[in-house]
């Protein structure tokens, strides 16, 4: 029986597949099952997957029909054989350490979930070589961790990879199938029912950024899926008499809503934005300025209107010779 159980689903990334199981097949821990979930991927990964299995009795191999991300999740998570769960993406990379930091985390803390930082690269090129010095720990409660993750920098990410979790914790637990940003409905409640959450912010887990990815493609209203989990995530904190939480993904609800107005509107789709989550320009600016830090505004404000970058940027200056404080 496995300690771990890596889980990656697989589509239509044959230029990357193979990183990306190497790196996995390179962990300093070696006490794990690799199970790749084939997602009726129309090109040679299927062929991969198989050819990898061949070589290393601790993979396995799904073949389904395509299902989305979640569908190939759940499905390894039905089949996991692990005391442990982890996900990666079939198009990222993990560090060598990867899986030895997080399970001596767990051993260590006698915690169910452990997370490391996460870096990005982009295709082409390498990420940083493997550092593992000055890991600084942070500590939870389940309720905690999942309060930590909306904060706007945390060492807690709302991401469902670059953590590695007690198998218990998915046992009535599944990703939504069909939906986008499923790690936006389940990452929140599973950190919430954890006794303890253990966090470091050395990055062992690297996200590759594609051109031709949802987060940087044209803007979709199939991005406002991503509201929708929050709100699951609202009502089931509400159950829970969970006040604190609750205010917490509201003011994130708030924040996706003002960014993907703009964003909307700036690429000429915002009649596809369900009416529910519809909101004025004057609106969406209003509340990000009042709610976010002034780096983040400003990063917001870059997106959809570069051209009052300057103004605003004299404004800023004009509030430092105030003595008003930005925040």
């Amino acid at each position: 029986m496995p300690s771990v159980s890596v889980i990656v689903p697989v589509y239509k990334v044959e230029p990357y597949l193979r990183q990306c199981v190497d790196s996995i097949l390179a962990q300093t821990f070696s006490d794990f099952e690799l199970i790749l979930v084939d997602d009726g991927s129309p090109d040679n990964c299927g062929a991969i997957c198989d050819e990898y299995a061949e070589k290393d009795a601790r993979i396995h191999v799904i073949h389904q029909q395509n299902g989305g991300l979640s569908a190939a999740r759940n499905a390894g998570i039905d089949v996991a054989k692990g005391k442990f769960l982890t996900f990666v993406d079939s198009d990222d990379i993990v560090k060598t350490k990867y899986l030895e930091s997080l399970y001596d985390m767990i051993e260590s803390y006698d915690a169910e979930i452990a997370c490391c930082g996460m870096c990005d690269f982009v295709d082409n090129v390498a990420p940083a070589v493997d550092c593992y010095n000055d890991k600084k720990e942070h500590t939870y409660r389940g309720p905690d961790a999942a309060l930590e993750q909306y904060a706007e920098r945390s060492v807690v990410r709302v991401s469902a990879c670059g953590k590695l979790y007690s198998a218990d914790l998915y046992k009535n637990v599944r990703f939504p199938e069909g939906m986008l940003h499923e790690d936006q409905a389940t990452t929140p409640i599973v950190l919430f029912n954890a006794s303890r959450v253990v966090a470091f912010d050395t990055p062992l887990y690297c996200y590759r950024l594609r051109e031709q990815s949802i987060m940087h493609s044209r803007f979709s209203a199939k991005r406002y899926d991503d509201i929708v989990a929050v709100d699951k995530c609202i009502c089931y904190f509400k159950n829970k008499d969970a006040e604190e939480l609750v205010k917490a993904a509201v003011c994130r609800k708030n924040e996706l809503m003002a960014v993907y107005s703009l964003l909307a509107r700036k690429d000429g789709v915002y009649s596809e934005v369900p009416k529910e989550y519809r909101i004025s320009e004057h609106r969406a600016l209003k509340w990000l300025r009042k709610n976010l830090s002034d780096d983040k505004y400003t990063y917001q404000l870059a997106k959809v209107h570069p051209n009052w970058l300057r103004p605003h940027a004299y404004w800023r200056k004009i509030k430092k010779i105030l003595h008003i404080p930005c925040k």
